[in-house]
This record gives structure tokens, C-alpha cells and sequence, in this order.
């Protein structure tokens, strides 16, 4: 009756306390519940902590990059700290071994777009785009989710081998299960442009196999290095001695492939190019890595596969750049 401070289903029930009619109980912003008029509740009235004091969600889009890195290895905590400083995520990334870790701020649907990075171009072909993939989840308050972003691989400033793009990678921190990845395009070679990222969960074929349930891919039998997948390793090219050439799988580190030369791989699994002409540019890393590029026809390295376990999926494969993700709160 609106005297009493409680709610009790009355026809005269006034909207002092929260109480909205015809229902016998209270919708109240703080209780920890998510009622129909709020986007979120984490059980207090506090301002800038993901949740306002009026149950609105405090968080808009958030664009997480490589932070300035390059190359086979991901940015420091100090370089995040300062590309993210202004942002809706200033202060809320954690970076370990290169692996941005983040808290979902409040309960909801995200929409949730990963790029993966293009491969290394030579100067007369071009590496293969990235691909984007798009999907929205249901994250709860708390969660956490590690990001690697990939990075593009190496180019060639002559007509050679270049190196393969990285994946970009969304995943559950504390299962470890992907939400979704992005392959990196295969790196060109002396003689053809890099195959763009799959679509698919597997990585493509050139002289090497493509890789399939996130498996890395194969080298080739007289060239090139595969990317690494979400499980295991890229393989390492035949002109390889004492170094490891194939993209690093997601769980071993997600690191490129070191090259003989100066064509390493992009983070997120690209494999690394010889450096030398006529060998073949290097695989794409991914949630399967792609294929090598090989002697015998001189291809360029194959694309990493991609994979999307949310509602409403969308993937094109046009990156040409580095990779990225965007989460947005879909209200």
C-alpha cells in the first residue's frame, strides 16, 4: 500500500518500494536479480563497477588490439596499459605471456567479433586476408575471458617467402573452451599470393595439409612450415636446422614460427617463411592451422581455420591488417 515499505499485491500498491502491479513482489534495483526493466543486477547501488546504481549496464563496446606489438610474441601489460587508457576497458586488462585476460562487468548478451590477421605480403603478392568471425553469448557477471590477438606475419621486401598471419582467439579462462577464433592468412610466396583464412573449422591445403580439429598444419615435403592450431604445433619446413619454424599452438603459448631469417610468423600460431625465394610462404595459424607452401609450384602458405559457438554467426574472410576483437553488450 505504499506504507509499509513492503509489497503486498494490493490494487492501490504505489511504486514507493519498487513494487509495480499486477506482481506480488518487489522489483528492486540491488537485490541481485535481474529483473524486466534492468539490464543488470550485482546485488548493490555502487556507480563504476560495471552495474550503475540504477541496474543500467555501465559498459558500451570495448576494441581490444595487438597494443602497438608486432611480430611472433604478444604486447606487454605496460604497452596495454597505455593503448587502453581513455577506453571503456582502461585498467581492466591483465596480460600474461602476451594474452590479454578480461572480466565480463555484468550479466548479458555480447556480441563478440574476432579478426584474424593477414598474412605477410612479398613485393609482388600479397598475403592472405584474415578472416572475421562474429557471434553473440550469454556472459555472466564475473567471467573471465583470455584474448590473443593476432598479429600479421612477416613480409618480404623482395620477392621471397613471407610469413604466416597469426589467429585471433576468444576463449573461457577457466575451462579453456573457445568462444571463437579467427584464422590468420597464409603467408605469399615468391611465385603466388597467400590463401586467405578458412571459414571453417579446418585450416586449408597447399603443399601441406591443412590442419582439422584444431590440429596445427603440416610443412611441406620440400618447402614450407604449417601454422599452429588451438592443440598442437605447426610443422616445421624442411630447410629448418636447430630451429622450430611451425606456428605454436593456442595452449602451448600461441607464439609464430621463428623464421631462418627475418620472416617469423605472426602471434597466434603464423608460421614462420625460410626467407629464401622458391620455398613457400608459411601457414596461417587458427583454431586449425593451415597448410605450408611448398618448393613444387611455389605456393603460398594456406589459411587458418576459424570456429563460432554463438547465436547468430557471421564470418567473411577480407582482413587485410592485424588482428582485433570487439565485444559489445547487446541490450
Amino acid at each position: 500500500d505504499g506504507i509499509d515499505n513492503t509489497c503486498d499485491g494490493l490494487t492501490d500498491c504505489e511504486d514507493l518500494t519498487g513494487c509495480k502491479e499486477p506482481m506480488d513482489y518487489c522489483w528492486v534495483c540491488g537485490d541481485g536479480h535481474v529483473d524486466p526493466d534492468e539490464e543488470c543486477d550485482d546485488s548493490n547501488l555502487v556507480d563504476l563497477d560495471g552495474c550503475d546504481s540504477t541496474c543500467a549496464v555501465e559498459f558500451d563496446t570495448a576494441t581490444f588490439t595487438s597494443c602497438g606489438a608486432t611480430g611472433r610474441t604478444g604486447p606487454a601489460q605496460a604497452s596495454c596499459d597505455s593503448a587502453y587508457v581513455g577506453s571503456e576497458i582502461e585498467g581492466q586488462v591483465l596480460v600474461l605471456a602476451g594474452i590479454q585476460h578480461w572480466v565480463v562487468p555484468a550479466t548479458g548478451t555480447y556480441e563478440i567479433e574476432a579478426w584474424g590477421a593477414a598474412g605477410g605480403d612479398n613485393s609482388s603478392n600479397q598475403g592472405g586476408d584474415g578472416a572475421r568471425v562474429a557471434g553473440e553469448f550469454a556472459l555472466s557477471m564475473g567471467d573471465e575471458l583470455e584474448i590473443l590477438v593476432g598479429h600479421q606475419g612477416a613480409p618480404h621486401s623482395s620477392n621471397c617467402d613471407a610469413g604466416g598471419g597469426g589467429g585471433t582467439f576468444v576463449l573461457f579462462s577457466s575451462t579453456g573452451s573457445p568462444l571463437v577464433v579467427a584464422g590468420g592468412g597464409g603467408g605469399a610466396s615468391n611465385n603466388d599470393a597467400g590463401t586467405r583464412a578458412s571459414l571453417t573449422t579446418s585450416g586449408t591445403t597447399e603443399d601441406g595439409a591443412g590442419g582439422t580439429n584444431g590440429s596445427g598444419g603440416a610443412q611441406s615435403g620440400s618447402g614450407g612450415a604449417g601454422g599452429g592450431g588451438l592443440l598442437t604445433d605447426g610443422g616445421n619446413d624442411s630447410w629448418g636446422s636447430g630451429y622450430h619454424t611451425g606456428g605454436y599452438a593456442y595452449r602451448n603459448g600461441g607464439a609464430g614460427g621463428l623464421p631462418a631469417y627475418n620472416q617469423y610468423g605472426g602471434f597466434g600460431g603464423g608460421a614462420g617463411a625460410h626467407g629464401n625465394c622458391w620455398i613457400g610462404g608459411g601457414g596461417g595459424g587458427g583454431y586449425s592451422g593451415g597448410g605450408a607452401g611448398g618448393y613444387q609450384g611455389h605456393p603460398g602458405g594456406g589459411g587458418g581455420g576459424s570456429y563460432n559457438a554463438g547465436a547468430n554467426p557471421s564470418a567473411t574472410a577480407d582482413n587485410n591488417g592485424p588482428g582485433r576483437v570487439i565485444v559489445t553488450f547487446v541490450p
